[in-house]
Parts: structure tokens; sequence; C-alpha cells
């Protein structure tokens, strides 16, 4: 696995010449019926728009977009919380104009964490103009219920560190805010770690 930020430059340069967009997906969302035809609604409408950021929910919560301070990802419960803030997104469901990638390439130094947020930043650091699909909802779906090792949560943690450092390097992120976002990403990771345990004992004792 060469990491997410050498797949998504090398699908570049196969499109490059071939299509006006790129539509980023994960596995694990489900789109709309309708996608593709809200989608070109919104493109006619804004020619303008760089990038179109559909909204990702997991179940009623609103993963994306998301509010971007202090270089802390913060969640909203409404869209118009967004107005007047400075606005990021995750990568599934998200289209770029293939212009952008005629300046951005995808920093390989970012292996899979803020792959998204770092082409965020350096669009809103260059002018490029972004606009929210308040209509276009997509579904992300964590089915995966295994239980990690702990080998396997230590090279995920440390993956996370090494992005999140190079990420701080790039845009300037505050060291003790760095810190904070390390420990509570750890505290994510093990309410999540125990939620799965919970539930295997659930369904082993049924």
């Amino acid at each position: 696995n060469a990491g997410l930020s050498k797949a998504y430059n090398a699908a570049l340069q196969v499109l490059k010449g071939q299509t006006d967009y790129v539509i980023w997906a994960d596995d694990d969302t489900r789109f709309p019926a309708d996608y593709f035809e809200k989608l070109a609604f919104y493109a006619e409408k804004h020619p303008d728009a760089d990038l179109f950021l559909p909204v990702v929910k997991s179940q009623s919560v609103i993963l994306s977009p998301a509010v971007y301070t202090q270089r802390i990802v913060y969640p909203v419960q409404e869209l118009d919380q967004l107005e007047g803030k400075e606005i990021t997104a995750i990568n599934s469901g998200l289209v770029v104009s293939m212009s952008v990638y005629e300046d951005y390439s995808y920093d390989e130094a970012i292996f899979l964490d803020y792959v998204d947020h770092d082409l965020l930043c350096w669009c809103r650091e260059n002018g490029k103009k972004l606009c929210i699909m308040k209509d276009v909802e997509l579904l992300q779906s964590f089915f995966n219920e295994s239980i990690p090792t702990r080998a396997a949560r230590k090279h995920r943690l440390n993956i996370y560190k090494k992005d999140i450092r190079v990420f701080e390097a790039k845009h300037g992120k505050n060291r003790l805010l760095t810190e904070y976002d390390l420990l509570r990403h750890r505290y994510f990771e093990w309410r999540d770690l125990m939620r799965r345990i919970i539930r295997a004992k659930i369904k082993k004792n049924k």
C-alpha cells in the first residue's frame, strides 16, 4: 500500500485531458440515485466553482462539510453554522475541477490522514471557489466491526501521528493544538474500540 496521496496522483495522471471533473469516492459511502443529476444542476448553476461539496452524514451526524478553525476540524449540527467560516471536507463524494490539479498535486508525504484537509487548505490559500450542494446527502457507513489487534492500533496511530506532523509543518498548526488533536483522536479511537468489544460480547451472548 503506497498510500492515498500516491494513489490519487496516479489516478490523476490517467485522467489528465480526459475529463473536466474528478469525483472521489470511498467504498463505504452510499450515493443517492439522483447524485449525478443534482451535480449537473450545480455545475451548470455555478460554473465558476472549483470544488463541489456534498453533505456526508453518518446516521444523522454531519461529517462533512465542517468548520476548520485553528487547524482543528469541528463538525456542525446545521449547515447554516458554516456561514462565514473556513470550511473543510472529507474526500468521499468530493468533486474537484481538473483545473485545480494543474497547480496542485497531493502531498505524498501524507500517507492517509489529512489528505483531504491539505487540499482544502491549499484551495483556500489560492482563492479556489467552493460550492456546497446542500440537498445532496451521502451516507457514510462504518460496517467494520472487527476488533483490531494492539499492533494494528499502534500502526494506525503511527500513521496518523506522522500525517498530522507533516500537515502541521506545512500549515503552521500550533504545537499545543496538535497535541490536543492527538489526545482527542486517541479518545475517539478507544471509545470506538470499547463499543466494538461491547457489541461483540452482546452478539456472542445472544
